[in-house]
């Protein structure tokens, strides 16, 4: 297998974040919504979700979404989490070439900001789990070569 395409992340003060386009359509959503995300790659989530922010952002009503049947659970706690039928995520790679990552099921987060040690809220943020690198992606890091992306195996 050859490494055929590289998406790069964007280094900010404290993480790694994966710039890409998204769309979502299914029931609870009147009309496609898309926007601007950038995701967090979290490997222990199974799933990839979309943070409350994101959601506001494109116009999506998370409370019209059909319910999970089980909570959104993670280091801060659990919370009620919402189906978003299908989510199409487009991401560059580092020549400007795009591809498009189906996914089915993703989740929707709404909670009520979780306060942080220095008394500000933050809301739960969009991530990237274990189903985008199910479908033949792989993450790489290596910081002695500044090399951050994710790679599509060929």
């Amino acid at each position: 297998m050859n490494l055929a395409r590289k998406y790069p992340a964007i280094l900010t003060e404290s993480s790694y974040l994966f710039q890409s386009f998204v769309a979502c359509m299914g029931r609870g959503i009147a009309r496609p919504a898309s926007g601007q995300v950038r995701f967090f790659l979290d490997t222990g989530s199974q799933k990839t979700i979309l943070g409350e922010s994101d959601c506001i952002k494109m116009g999506i009503d998370i409370g019209s979404l059909p319910t999970s049947s089980r909570p959104l659970a993670g280091w801060g706690g659990t919370a009620e989490a919402h189906v978003i039928e299908k989510l199409v995520i487009l991401m560059r790679d580092a020549s400007g070439a795009s591809r498009e990552i189906l996914l089915e099921g993703v989740l929707a987060a709404s909670v009520q900001p979780r306060k942080r040690r220095n008394g500000r809220f933050a809301p739960i943020p969009s991530v990237l789990g274990w189903d985008v690198l199910l479908k033949g992606y792989h993450f790489h890091c290596d910081p002695t070569r500044g090399e951050v992306y994710l790679g599509e195996w060929c």
